[in-house]
């Protein structure tokens, strides 16, 4: 298991004492963005999406990576969070409060000492 991370509690550690050196940048870069995004999940549960498709999308996206197939990657990528993100999106507008527009009245305001 030499060189592997293991993710424990939404924290990135290292497998093992002679790896901790290798991976202290993946972690000072990990951490802070786990941390984010356990306590918005945390204060917004909604948000977290269980896709059935993930398990195909993480095959798609490992077969390309597998042939060095960059083009296929990124077509894996951006196909699955366009549609993730747009549930996340319908999620977020169902939460969200409908807002009349609003009319704006375009009469100068006078100011002060003028």
């Amino acid at each position: 298991m030499s060189g592997q991370l293991g993710i424990t509690r939404y924290r990135l550690c290292p497998m093992s004492r002679d790896d901790a050196a290798h991976s202290v940048a993946l972690r000072w870069i990990a951490n802070p963005l786990l941390d984010a995004s356990r306590d918005l999940l945390d204060r917004f549960p909604a948000l977290w999406i269980f896709d059935d498709t993930y398990p195909d999308y993480l095959q798609s996206y490992l077969r390309a990576l597998r042939k060095e197939d960059e083009e296929g990657a990124i077509k894996a990528v951006r196909s699955y969070f366009k549609r993730v993100d747009a549930v996340i999106l319908d999620t977020l507008k169902a939460m969200l409060p409908q807002q009349q527009p609003q009319r704006s009245e375009s009469r100068p305001t006078r100011r002060e000492g003028k």
